[in-house]
């Protein structure tokens, strides 16, 4: 759950972090602007529609006179009265929303949400061929203690750079897979094979859990939380993360063989279960090669007879 958890904050905190309405200027901006081979402008389109409003103008007037003793029009409402009050309304909207600092586009934001993502993908195979011959516990501890890390530095990071949140989200996206790969290694030597569905169902519903709770978590922080909402989201999540590893350090192990809290009964039964299904893999596997190496000699015999034109009943 806390992987997850962190993993899924920037997501809510980057709605915090931009500033939507200089993004959409800016995208306003550049939409309006066309190319110099054109030879039009912002400021022709602005020209010809200043003169398109005067002449409109021009042509009500005689008629407001004409409506308002109809009663259809009260007093002298006029297109630039309209303009007023729609610009009034507009700077009233621009007043109460909120925006962050971040002028990040689009195309930024999708950069930084999916970077975490693509070092996942990519650590997947090697890091399980480093699982094989690490300590399962350590990798854990390293991969979340540097995970963690970032967490708590992406504060500092948004304010340096957007591309030094993009090289943490690729540390953390590392981080993740070489943990999940070592969290499944540890499950299999702890999960008895007659428990294992419940109990890894149990573990594994940690991931939704974390993230049904990042969202509504980091978006209360995003409103309510120190240092101007958003920061506050990262540290939050970093500080559960730092205490989830003290718990981890002190209550688990690779195996049951060397944890210090289990009780001997617990032991000896989750090792026996283990050691049972050991020794049906190794007989199933014996019988296998057998199957092997009895089915080609048959397989030949019957050829040998097929040619010769023997039969059976010889």
């Amino acid at each position: 759950m806390n992987i997850f958890c962190q993993r899924i904050n920037l997501s809510v905190a980057i709605v915090c972090m931009v500033n939507h309405t200089a993004v959409s200027v800016g995208r306003h901006t550049a939409f309006n602007q066309t190319s110099p081979s054109s030879g039009l402008n912002h400021s022709d389109f602005t020209s010809d529609g200043a003169k398109n409003l005067s002449t409109q103008t021009q042509l009500l007037s005689p008629l407001s006179g004409q409506l308002s003793d109809l009663g259809l029009v009260h007093g002298r409402s006029t297109v630039a009265d309209t303009q007023e009050t729609c610009g009034s309304a507009y700077s009233e909207q621009i007043h109460f929303q909120e925006d962050g600092t971040f002028v990040w586009d689009k195309e930024t934001q999708g950069v930084l949400l999916g970077a975490i993502y693509w070092s996942y993908l990519t650590v997947q195979i090697p890091g399980n061929v480093l699982v094989r011959n690490v300590k399962k516990k350590t990798i854990i501890l390293v991969s979340l203690t540097l995970m963690t890390s970032c967490t708590i530095l992406v504060h500092g990071a948004a304010l340096l750079s957007q591309w030094v949140v993009f090289c943490l989200r690729l540390i953390q996206g590392g981080c993740t897979a070489l943990a999940m790969i070592a969290l499944y290694g540890i499950w299999s030597k702890w999960a008895p094979p007659v428990e294992r569905t419940g109990l890894l169902t149990v573990g594994l519903s940690g991931q939704m859990l974390g993230n049904i709770m990042a969202f509504p978590v980091s978006a209360l922080l995003c409103k309510y939380g120190f240092l101007g909402g958003w920061p506050s989201v990262f540290y939050v999540f970093g500080l559960i993360g730092l205490v989830w590893l003290v718990f981890f350090c002190l209550f688990t192990e690779d195996s049951p063989e060397h944890h210090k809290y289990i009780t001997p009964e617990e032991r000896s039964y989750i090792m026996g279960s283990l050691k049972e299904t050991e020794v049906h893999k190794h007989k199933v596997s014996q019988s296998n090669k057998v199957d092997y190496l009895i089915h080609p000699i048959s397989e030949l015999s019957f050829l040998r007879r097929s040619l010769l034109g023997e039969s059976d009943s010889r």
